[in-house]
């Protein structure tokens, strides 16, 4: 079952995936205006590699 975590605050860092467990990892933005800004240049992003 796919789930999300919360990682501590942080405005700079992209969200991050681990699709083998399917997990979504989010960093606590201060606004949702950053955590959509955040989401959508991740979505955009073609390259992947080990974080």
């Amino acid at each position: 079952m796919p789930s999300i975590t919360i990682k501590p605050p942080d405005d700079h860092h992209l969200p991050s995936a681990n699709t083998c467990i399917s997990r979504l990892y989010l960093p606590l933005y201060s606004s949702r205006h950053i955590l959509r800004d955040k989401l959508l240049q991740a979505i955009g992003t073609k390259c992947f590699g080990f974080v």
